[in-house]
This record gives structure tokens, C-alpha cells and sequence, in this order.
């Protein structure tokens, strides 16, 4: 997997502003998107839906593997070839 780049990061951050105004929308992105953890998700179950790895969710979002995810957060996930 490559490490995102900082055009990747500012195109997150920005569609991500706009999805939260309700306002336009867009194809996705197989390579790079983000997931927005709802009430009893785990890394298992997000790791699963989107075909990678818990570890790898781990890596890409810097995340300590015993905390728990909170309803609202925002995990980057990068896709496959990507």
C-alpha cells in the first residue's frame, strides 16, 4: 500500500466538508476513502465489509489496537492497487 499524499489528504478533507453540509456528491474513489464509524462497529467488522486488514486500518489512521472506536470517527482506508 502506498502512504496517501498530500493531495490526497486535502481532497479528503474537503469532500468530507461537503458531505457533512449535505451538498453534492461524487463517485468513489476505489483506492482511498474514508468510513464514518457507526453505534457497535469494530475494526473486525469495518476490516471485513471493506476487504482489508484490521492492521492495516490500524496503520493508516495511527490508531492505538486496544482503544475503542467512538460512533462519528473517521477511518482512511486505501483500496487495493492504490
Amino acid at each position: 500500500m502506498k502512504p496517501n499524499s498530500s493531495l490526497d489528504t486535502q481532497t479528503m478533507i474537503r469532500a468530507l466538508q461537503l458531505a457533512r453540509r449535505g451538498r453534492y456528491w461524487a463517485r468513489p474513489n476505489p483506492h482511498v476513502g474514508c468510513v464514518l464509524v457507526r453505534e457497535g462497529d469494530s475494526l473486525y467488522r469495518i476490516a471485513g465489509k471493506f476487504k482489508v486488514s484490521v492492521d492495516d486500518i490500524i496503520a493508516w489512521n495511527a490508531l492505538d489496537p486496544s482503544a475503542h472506536l467512538k460512533p462519528g470517527q473517521e477511518l482512511k482506508l486505501y483500496g487495493k492497487g492504490g
